[in-house]
């Protein structure tokens, strides 16, 4: 424990508590020593567990990790050693992994983990996308655009596998992709927007998906047809719009179900809500809009004060990460619709947020990829700092332009051409029970 002098002056009265029912111990008050810290703290559960090999905890109170003494939360909080403490707490959660990583020939501007396969699907500058397998095999390459991709994502169906790769030729490709022969096959091509396509985001139904453009616009496509057109286009209209775009392959045509227009500026992102009936949205004209699917329209706009350069959505606590080119993450509460819907800025980066990704098993954890070559994983009960850092590339000038996480497995790639895996099994395990 600490020093012997810590063990002398003021104490207060504690209850530990864990939602680890293998660490749990008796509900039963203690007087502990106020300079004790969280070193302290886990020598005591051990001695209570008696364990054979000494686990390191973390301990939070308010839901908040404690980061100094109980002197130091007692005074921040304007608390007296007569109060009781309630103290929750944690194993320690473990460092991410470094595995293998697999070369490209260009930057990474995009990656993709399937969720149910043992693939990597990733877009680059080099205008092809190319399916991974976890031992490094590149068994597909998928060619077709003319010009760098931007964005790529799986539609894992129980029937078909679909690969999805947005592109600065202004078009989406979808490919079927055939496991067994490791084909992948383009059906259709999605025709529509007049500028880059920047994001894709797909419905936790795989029927359809949204597109981020930086025309400024969002386009929304089906998946269970050739030919989706708009409610405002006639069928003779979308005739001859067809013969025009006739392509010289079997690719077949696919026009969009609906624009959704209210950015005056470009649209770096989209993501759905956990009901698919929601869709957010972030651009370069600072607003983060929210927008209703049936109606379509635009219900709701925050303003932000710079631009929104990514956003993921947690169906786990309804909050939304934002990466912005002021170095911050803002965490949202996406059901707030009036004053100040941020919760929290995280700040540690100090470049442009590229690329934001809330973890798949825990509520509180998300990883974030920025141009200063970082990868940084955080714990929003942890605000003041990340809980871990690690290199998102070989000098500090390399960028990360995006990040993903399925599972144990977080997938970043950038400028430096390298994409690179870690494993998270430690990492976050502890904090989804």
């Amino acid at each position: 424990m600490e020093d012997s002098k810590s063990n002398e002056g003021p104490k207060v009265q504690v209850r530990f508590t864990t939602q680890q029912s293998k660490y749990a111990i008796a509900d039963t008050p203690i007087m502990i020593p106020i300079q004790f810290k969280k070193s302290s703290l886990s020598q005591i559960i051990n001695q209570i567990l008696d364990l054979d090999t000494p686990v390191k905890f973390e301990f939070l109170i308010d839901g908040k990790f404690l980061k100094g003494s109980l002197k130091k939360y007692l005074d921040d909080n304007n608390l007296s050693s007569e109060n009781q403490l309630l103290i929750e707490y944690i194993e320690a959660m473990q460092p991410p992994q470094s595995l293998p990583s697999y070369q490209h020939d260009d930057w990474i501007s995009s990656v993709s983990i399937s969720q149910h396969k043992n693939l990597i699907l990733t877009g680059s500058y080099d205008k092809v996308a190319r399916i991974w397998d976890m031992s490094g095999n590149c068994i597909s390459n998928l060619l077709g655009h003319t010009a760098p991709i931007k964005t790529v994502s799986w539609i894992e169906k129980k029937d078909a596998t679909y690969c999805l790769t947005g592109s600065n030729d202004n078009t989406v490709r979808i490919w079927e992709f055939n496991e067994n022969s490791g084909n992948s096959t383009p059906v259709f091509e999605c025709k529509g927007h007049e500028g880059t396509i920047e994001d894709i985001a797909i419905t936790k139904t795989n029927d359809y998906f949204a597109t981020a453009s930086f025309d400024s616009n969002i386009k929304i496509w089906g998946m269970n047809s050739t030919l989706d057109m708009e409610e405002e286009e006639e069928n003779d209209e979308v005739e001859n719009k067809q013969k025009k775009r006739k392509l010289s392959s079997d690719i077949k045509i696919k026009n969009s179900m609906a624009t959704l227009k209210g950015h005056t500026n470009g649209v770096n992102c989209v993501v759905f809500d956990k009901n698919n009936y929601t869709l957010y949205s972030g651009g370069n004209d600072h607003s983060l809009r929210f927008w209703n699917i049936e109606a379509r329209s635009n219900t709701f706009t925050l303003n932000c004060e710079k631009v929104i350069n990514s956003i993921d959505f947690s169906a786990q606590n309804n909050l939304l990460a934002t990466g912005h080119s002021d170095k911050f993450i803002r965490i949202w509460d996406s059901r707030i619709k009036e004053g100040s819907s941020v919760k929290l800025r995280l700040t540690s980066h100090n470049k442009w947020v590229s690329s934001v990704k809330w973890s798949p098993k825990s509520p509180y954890m998300l990883v974030s990829g920025s141009y200063d070559s970082s990868v940084k994983f955080w714990d929003i009960r942890s605000s003041s700092s990340p809980l871990y850092t690690i290199k998102g590339g070989n000098e500090l000038d390399d960028k990360v332009l995006c990040v993903d996480w399925v599972n144990d497995l977080v997938a970043t790639g950038g400028s430096d051409t390298i994409l690179r895996l870690h494993s998270t099994s430690g990492i976050d395990s502890t904090n989804s029970q």
